[in-house]
């Protein structure tokens, strides 16, 4: 946006108008005393080893499940093997070198500049995670487990 700004010498004005409107919004938010009392009853759910705290898939709300029924509904998205496959050992470190060499080589041969390298070069890559959001809308009863939206997430953390 400041790229675009006919005159330069109002770039840092507008920054800084910009910065104090974004922080005035976010330290004037203050929660509710019936959502500070709902955070502190789901904070101590979280604490018990037995349950499980989630988001649905879809709209807004808190599901609390035994971690039982969320492990068991994990471990059969996990078991199908038309969409999961056993493997004998994790290749993720193994393809984070080959993209290393090959982004050297890259670099070496003039391709990408010294900038765009340091930029996508991978440094401690993790497999990723699996977890599940339960399908609130597809359960029959109330009192039955839903069925789960598996979630792999590849996040850089």
């Amino acid at each position: 946006m400041a790229g675009r700004l006919i005159d330069r010498k109002d770039e840092n004005k507008l920054k800084a108008d910009l910065s104090h409107m974004a922080n005035f919004y976010v330290n004037s938010f203050k929660l509710s005393p019936k959502d500070i009392k709902t955070h502190k009853v789901l904070r101590n759910l979280r604490k018990n080893n037995d349950l499980v705290v989630l988001k649905p898939d879809k709209g807004n709300g808190v599901v609390i499940l035994n971690k039982s029924d969320y492990t068991e509904g994990i471990l059969n998205i996990i078991n199908d093997i038309h969409k999961f496959k056993e493997l004998d050992s994790d290749p993720t470190i193994i393809r984070e070198g080959k993209l290393q060499r090959y982004l050297r080589d890259l670099k070496r041969n003039g391709k990408i500049d010294k900038d765009i390298y340091s930029n996508i070069y991978p440094t401690g890559s993790r497999p990723a995670r699996i977890y599940g959001l339960p399908k609130m809308h597809k359960i029959q009863s109330p009192t039955a487990i839903p069925p789960f939206r598996p979630i792999v997430s590849s996040e850089y953390v």
